[in-house]
């Protein structure tokens, strides 16, 4: 099995198009009623060049195989928020020892089709406030303590 279906479902939409989508593509949406929803944006690295990045989109619950939903009751839902963090944080402790020193970068809001990717510069993505940063990133702690606790 691939590593990468270790950690996220089997997308159900693709599209080299994340970045730019022409009038013409379209691909298929999912409705996050409850769930919070996700982009994950992981570098793709050739030779040591960035030669483009791997985007994820879709509801925390369908793309993330471990750990339960985060709590949406204790973030800000105004803007959505992102955060660079290193790929391990995402992952379950027993896979979390074979993963690689990869960053990425981590966005999520609340509300329906709210992550539309937001609009990136080449040299970096939008701001949060380091509040509702170290508030998902407590989060994720705490899910790794719970996966340790059920493994």
């Amino acid at each position: 099995m691939n590593f990468n279906l270790k950690i996220y479902f089997m997308p159900m939409n693709f599209t080299d198009y994340c970045y730019d989508m022409p009038p013409k593509i379209h691909i298929g949406v999912t409705t996050c009623s409850d769930s919070l929803c996700v982009t994950v944006i992981e570098p793709r690295i050739l030779a040591g060049h960035h030669i483009g990045n791997n985007v994820i989109r879709g509801c925390f619950s369908s793309v993330f195989r471990y750990g339960p939903t985060p709590s949406t009751d204790s973030f800000s839902a105004s803007d959505t928020s992102c955060s660079r963090m290193p790929a391990y944080k995402l992952l379950p402790p027993h896979l979390a020892k074979r993963a690689s020193n990869r960053t990425v970068e981590l966005c999520w809001c609340f509300g329906q089709l709210c992550n539309d990717f937001p609009s990136a510069e080449s040299s970096g993505f939008t701001k949060q406030s380091s509040l509702s940063s170290s508030i998902f990133l407590l989060a994720f702690v705490a899910l790794i303590f719970y996966w340790k606790l059920l493994i």
